[in-house]
């Protein structure tokens, strides 16, 4: 028996028409964006990353396909986390909300014009709800991975070693005591500190400043200056797990 067509097949985009949308459809037939399309068993999908290990496509190449192919209006037939380059999440049926997770954050990774979208890698659930802001280039709420351990003491009240995943707001103006994702514009890093006040060897007076909570010297504490354009807060951290951590509990010293 012959099978019907699949109204939604690649195959039966124009090939005729103006050159932006022949662009859009040709992008979506090439080997690299079809190995998107496909779920993977289990419902996830190859991440731009795998998809260029398996092909030798350099990734920058990969997302400027996805760009293309979501300014030529044919991102209805991308993964649903491709289909906007800044993802987002939602409400679960159970009342959670899911954000969608990064292995890390890079400096200038949410900023207009960045050189490729963040790509997450899974989500992270809480039912702490994080609004999603309305312009265009706001930054979403999303969750990272904690990389190594300049935020691991056992002694502090809270702490968040490596593997932890932490929720970020990003709208939100953090206080002293806040634990804060901040981007280094130099070296194209991000980290997690805690905000705090406190006066810095060499300085006249106390102010702003990030510290780990590892109490090894290398980590020591370091001024935030916004002014400098080094370093920008990306947000708030708002939820935590592995352990828990919930914004408003801290005990202020």
């Amino acid at each position: 028996m012959k099978r019907a067509p699949n109204p939604n097949s690649t195959a039966n985009l124009p090939t005729t028409g103006d050159n932006a949308r022949q662009d859009g459809a040709a992008r979506l037939k090439k080997e690299v964006i079809q190995m998107l399309l496909v779920p993977q068993p289990g419902g996830r999908y190859l991440t731009v990353a795998e998809a260029s290990l398996r092909t030798g496509v350099p990734k920058a190449s990969i997302y400027a396909d996805l760009r293309r192919i979501r300014a030529d209006g044919l991102a209805h037939y991308l993964p649903p986390h491709h289909q906007s380059g800044r993802p987002q999440g939602g409400t679960l049926p159970s009342g959670q909300f899911s954000y969608p997770l990064y292995e890390a954050v890079q400096a200038g990774m949410f900023v207009q014009g960045a050189q490729h979208d963040p790509e997450p890698v899974g989500t992270f659930e809480s039912d702490v709800h994080v609004p999603v802001a309305d312009r265009p280039d706001a930054v979403q709420p999303f969750a990272m991975t904690v990389r190594g351990d300049s935020m691991t003491n056992h002694d502090e009240e809270y702490h968040f070693p490596h593997g932890s995943r932490v929720l970020v707001d990003p709208n939100l103006t953090p206080h002293v005591g806040d634990f804060v994702v901040v981007s280094d514009n130099e070296d194209g890093g991000s980290t997690l500190k805690q905000m705090v006040w406190m006066r810095l060897e060499g300085a006249e007076q106390a102010g702003p400043a990030l510290r780990a909570l590892n109490p090894d010297p290398k980590y020591g504490p370091f001024p935030y200056d916004n002014l400098s354009g080094r370093f920008r807060v990306v947000g708030t951290v708002v939820d935590s797990q592995l352990p828990a951590y919930r914004r408003g509990q801290l005990r202020r010293r």
